[in-house]
């Protein structure tokens, strides 16, 4: 009996075909809205992802356990030969040595405090997008040149080779060390709090500027890196046996790991809102079609079709509409998301967990999300039959071809 109701059940699905279309485009449109909102919201991600790490910060950053707190330019990374030594070992990491501290830029025209960075500029090649980003000038340094934003350089009111005065407090003694430097290249990152507050000189200038022979900080990429990468932790426990700190990227945004943790609840949520509607849509459809097709289900009962295969079979129907919605929803997101792969959506400019998106958002056709939806959705058409399943079971014959006839 269980193939013949197979057939019986998906042939019922198409004896009115405008209802079954217009109900399995519903759900199709449901199941590709949950899809398109996944990718585009994986797309928006791993596109904060890589401005966030490939600009500057890196996917991880490895310092003295102090320094943070307090931005010490005393507090250097400890072991500092045994960690190089390990780090250069390791086949699937790229990294960039970093002092940092404080200073005053002064130009004739008025005079900023700065974060500044002393770099090695064949390191940092490999680890961040500051070479890409310089607007004027080039990224060559030499122990008189330095690197600033663009909006430092407006605030400055300064242009492409001209001299500035760079003032520094001494690490040891906190006597004030000034070196008149040359503007030998402009950068924009596109992150305003970069372009105005950040300056780059050689790393080996910036250690004999502040009398220190150390570093700051270490800027990590890993080659596999991704948004759901994750620090091996056989890796992080060689990191802190030289008495040292490592953060991941999301450890130093927080504000990032906020909106992840926001965006998986909001997805979750509009989840369960739009299945809920859903579950609505099936019911009525399927107890308009009980009400049409009541006589035939008396004479079903009446020629001694039993209860339970009269559910069965409301089931299988839900069953068949659920197969249809899915393939139309596929389809449809399919398309939609083929066509934003190639041109993307431009979200450029706007500020999310303070990251500027620089690049259009592309979406991610995430092979995990296509198998949860459809069966999720394959699932709640299941559950939403079950009550007019079990109205269909109890029809009496009687009142069936009464309330027909």
């Amino acid at each position: 009996m269980t193939i013949p109701f197979i057939k019986l059940g998906w042939r019922n699905i198409f004896r009115n075909k405008r209802r079954s279309l217009l109900t399995g485009t519903v759900i199709g449109i449901t199941l590709a809205s949950l899809i398109l909102q996944n990718s585009i919201m994986l797309g928006m991600m791993e596109n904060i992802f890589n401005q966030a790490t490939r600009t500057f910060l890196g996917q991880a950053q490895i310092h003295n356990k102090h320094f943070l707190d307090t931005l010490d330019i005393h507090k250097t990374i400890h072991n500092e030969a045994d960690l190089l030594s390990f780090l250069n070992a390791q086949k699937n990491i790229t990294f960039s040595r970093r002092a940092v501290g404080p200073a005053l830029l002064s130009s004739p025209k008025n005079s900023i405090s700065i974060s500044l960075y002393g770099i090695d500029s064949l390191e940092e090649k490999r680890v961040s997008r500051i070479p890409k980003a310089i607007q004027k000038g080039s990224f060559s340094l030499n122990d008189h040149s330095i690197l600033i934003g663009s909006k430092l350089a407006d605030l400055l009111e300064i242009q492409l080779h001209d001299h500035i005065v760079l003032t520094v407090a001494q690490a040891k003694t906190d006597d004030l060390e000034q070196a008149l430097l040359r503007i030998d290249g402009i950068f924009e990152m596109g992150e305003p709090i970069f372009d105005r507050s950040l300056a780059f000189i050689p790393l080996t200038l910036a250690q004999k500027l502040w009398n220190i022979n150390g570093i700051h900080e270490i800027a990590l990429q890993f080659t596999h890196g991704s948004l759901n990468f994750s620090i091996p932790q056989e890796f992080k426990q060689e990191i802190e046996k030289t008495q040292n700190q490592l953060l991941s990227w999301k450890q130093l945004i927080p504000s990032m790991e906020a909106l992840l943790e926001m965006t998986s609840y909001a997805t979750f949520l509009v989840m369960i809102l739009v299945f809920i509607l859903v579950i609505f849509i099936i019911i009525n459809t399927f107890f308009m079609a009980l009400f049409e097709r009541m006589k035939e289900f008396g004479v079903l009962r009446a020629i001694g079709t039993k209860p339970h295969q009269l559910f069965i079979l409301i089931l299988i129907e839900a069953a068949s509409l659920a197969l249809i919605s899915i393939i139309i929803g596929l389809l449809i997101s399919y398309c939609i998301i083929a066509i934003l792969s190639v041109h993307g959506l431009s979200f450029m400019g706007i500020d999310v967990g303070g990251v500027t998106i620089r690049e259009p958002i592309y979406p991610i056709w995430n092979l995990s999300h296509i198998t949860l939806y459809p069966l999720s959705v394959f699932a709640f058409t299941l559950i939403s039959a079950i009550y007019p399943a079990f109205y269909a079971a109890k029809i009496v014959p009687i009142k069936a071809l009464q309330k027909e006839g």
